[in-house]
């Protein structure tokens, strides 16, 4: 349990004990939708390894034997990438590149979670895509199910390539 919801609760607690069961309720309510607005605004960008000898890839902080790829920093950004994270994702890229071991040459966003992007978070993948470009690091998305009419293909905008391929990841 996260210090932030031991917070909530002892609030909550609290405005019951003090002022009333109905009241505590709508405390409840109002620290969890700021608590639900603080996790989508600052998301965990997550590096992810590969279980040796399958097609899955998990997390490399957790158990389960996960082995990264020497050159490739595979990452998952589990949410949708919209003006309030915007920020927190640039930077969180930045440091998953600059904290990876041996030299980057490809980097793989794992886009499972990534159900939308607006016009801010567009601007932030292309300013990491516009890093990753200077540093000569290639990028791919990689996502289990895209439908077909959603699938991006290559276009050319401001005279350089923009598109991306798309690769499947095994799970």
């Amino acid at each position: 349990m996260t210090a932030s919801s031991w917070h909530s609760r002892l609030v909550t607690l609290i405005t019951v004990a003090l002022v009333g069961v109905e009241q505590g309720i709508g405390v409840a309510v109002g620290l969890a939708i700021l608590d639900r607005t603080r996790l989508s605004a600052r998301p965990g960008l997550h590096v992810l390894g590969r279980i040796p000898g399958t097609t899955s890839w998990i997390p490399l902080d957790v158990e389960g034997g996960a082995q990264s790829v020497p050159s490739v920093l595979v990452v998952l950004f589990a949410t949708p990438l919209w003006y309030a994270n915007a920020i927190h994702f640039r930077g969180a890229m930045s440091a998953a590149v600059a904290q990876a071991p041996g030299q980057t040459e490809l980097v793989v966003l794992d886009a499972l979670g990534m159900s939308d992007i607006d016009y801010t978070g567009s601007r932030a993948l292309e300013r990491v895509l516009d890093g990753f470009d200077a540093a000569k690091i290639s990028f791919a998305v990689a996502a289990r199910r895209l439908p077909r009419a959603r699938r991006v293909r290559p276009q050319r905008t401001g005279g350089a390539d923009r598109g991306r391929p798309l690769l499947p990841l095994g799970r």
